[in-house]
């Protein structure tokens, strides 16, 4: 239904997007650097298909697929806007295109100011984590978290230039609907921890 896509580039300020092949979306991501990478996610049509937007040619810039989702996860053709009205604090919304047993939300995050960095969080209603990352300025992230049995779930923002836009949900267990924060067990290394399930 779906599937995961990571941008990369070798040149700075690269713009990028990534939607349904029907979308009429323009969530593009305008401050790309050098060096970085994002991962993004959308539907797909029954072809298998989905549609890139990269501003720099293929020599400098690239689009790997890392994997896929399949039913019952399921995206929106176009983004249903979630966006924040007030600042520094959650703010509950409802995904009530949702079937009432969906109990995760995908978002594309959106920075519209194309000149400073912003703060960005969501999380699930009746979770205390504080969740919170940053979005270049003018770049786009995908977010995920999970809802509460009301299709109910939390953003949170420093600025109102920051716009949650929903893509899609998902259904258990394809994605949990929780917030569970992971610590490394020690520098440069890698540890396994334990995902709480279910």
């Amino acid at each position: 239904t779906g599937v995961i896509v990571k941008f990369t580039t070798d040149d700075p300020d690269m713009t990028h997007g990534l939607r349904h092949t029907s979308s009429t979306d323009t969530l593009t991501g305008t401050n790309f650097k050098w060096g970085y990478y994002c991962t993004q996610v959308a539907g797909v049509n029954a072809s298998k298909q989905v549609q890139i937007y990269m501003s720099e040619n293929v020599l400098d810039a690239h689009a790997f697929v890392l994997g896929y989702f399949m039913s019952p996860v399921t995206f929106e053709t176009n983004a249903i806007a979630k966006a924040a009205t007030v600042a520094d604090s959650y703010e509950t919304k409802t995904y009530s295109e949702a079937p009432s047993d969906a109990d995760g939300v995908m978002m594309v995050v959106k920075n519209t100011d194309t000149a400073t960095s912003l703060g960005y969080g969501q999380r699930k209603l009746g979770s205390t984590e504080d969740p919170y990352a940053g979005v270049y300025n003018g770049d786009v992230v995908s977010a995920f978290t999970g809802m509460d049995s009301s299709q109910q779930f939390q953003v949170k923002v420093s600025n109102v230039a920051v716009d949650h836009n929903v893509i899609g949900y998902a259904k258990p267990p394809e994605l949990g609907a929780f917030c569970q924060r992971l610590s490394p067990l020690g520098l440069n290394a890698y540890g396994a921890r334990l995902v709480r399930a279910g």
